[in-house]
């Protein structure tokens, strides 16, 4: 089989923490030589992000630094803004996309690729929060949840989403959209561009394989994972069908629904609460064997009250006309 050119892009914007272990697992791919390249975007870092990426190319040829210069004539947000500059500078066929935040494994090239065809635009790979804490594994709990969710959904063709931090996509598929630079202004540029891929006729696929996991850091309190969440919910509203935008907001926040169900037909709320108890627990059991992460299991019950709690807060933020902030930016307006 001959492998195809692989450029991945990975912008940033103050990631002085975490960069350093992005760099050094990518450098660890099992990829042959010359056939990848990473492109590093700074995106206007206010700390040493810009620092730690340019002393860490000047030791590995494959690396690239480019400073993002902002371009009014691109819609697009900050992080596609980015993306949109970083892509002409490679020819690669394939383009692959993490964050900074990220950390991908040495078989996720090779992982990914194994299922490319002609015909494939864009491919997903699964990410899930890394930490050693009870809020950590909480997130963990939910991300495999919506993971098993995307994989089935995937398995019977319906496209759903992808994220942006562990992602594929064919340049063909890419150059026919007119990349990023071609999208109007959106909260998820990653939403943004899967869509319109589809459009375009290729057809996707979502991978949740070992080989393919990726890490990423997890959200460490409270009011950043709210903004996080009004962010992907705000892209929801824009890009996804009515009833899309039902089911995804029905599924997050079943369980606070039903509770208020339960006070005029108890005996309905517990047939209905115990079949989706189920149906949750063998989502996220069968993603926990896949992932060699049965201890927690234990976090169960836990998850149940966290994803009551997160249920109410997506119902509140889906009818919230407040902009979303990410990262110290404004990136949409209500």
């Amino acid at each position: 089989m001959n492998l195809p050119t692989v450029a991945i892009l990975v912008p940033f914007r103050n990631e002085e923490a975490c960069l350093a272990d992005c760099l050094q697992a990518l450098s660890a791919l099992d990829y042959p030589p010359g056939l990848w390249e990473v492109w590093l975007g700074d995106d206007d870092s206010e700390d040493k992000s810009a620092e730690i990426a340019a002393r860490f190319c000047q030791n590995q040829p494959n690396f690239h630094l480019v400073r993002f210069k902002k371009d009014e004539s691109i819609k697009a947000n900050g992080k596609a803004q980015v993306l949109s500059q970083l892509i002409p500078h490679t020819q690669a066929e394939i383009l692959a996309f993490t964050d900074a935040d990220t950390e991908v494994s040495p078989q996720w090239l090779r992982s990914q690729l194994a299922h490319y065809e002609a015909n494939i635009g864009i491919i997903g790979g699964w990410t899930l929060p890394k930490g050693n804490d009870w809020w950590a594994h909480l997130q963990t709990l939910e991300w495999l949840r919506a993971w098993q969710l995307m994989q089935t959904l995937s398995t019977l063709k319906i496209p759903l989403a992808v994220m942006g931090n562990n992602l594929i996509i064919s340049r063909l598929a890419y150059d026919k959209v007119g990349g990023f630079a071609g999208l109007p202004f959106s909260a998820t540029e990653d939403l943004a561009i899967f869509q319109a891929i589809l459009q375009q006729g290729f057809s996707f696929q979502i991978i949740t394989q070992v080989g393919n996991l990726a890490c990423t850091q997890a959200i460490a309190d409270w009011q950043t994972l709210v903004a996080q969440r009004r962010r992907w919910i705000r892209g929801v509203r824009q890009h996804m069908a009515w009833y899309w935008q039902i089911l995804l907001l029905g599924q997050a926040a079943w369980l606070p629904l039903l509770l208020l169900g339960g006070v005029w037909q108890p005996w309905l709320f517990f047939i209905i609460f115990f079949v989706g108890f189920m149906i949750d627990n063998i989502l996220i059991i069968n993603g926990l064997a896949k992932t060699n992460q049965t201890r927690l299991s234990g976090y169960l019950l836990p998850f149940f009250v966290y994803q009551t709690i997160m249920g109410i807060v997506s119902l509140r933020l889906y009818f919230s006309p407040k902009p979303v902030q990410w990262k110290g930016r404004k990136l949409a307006d209500g």
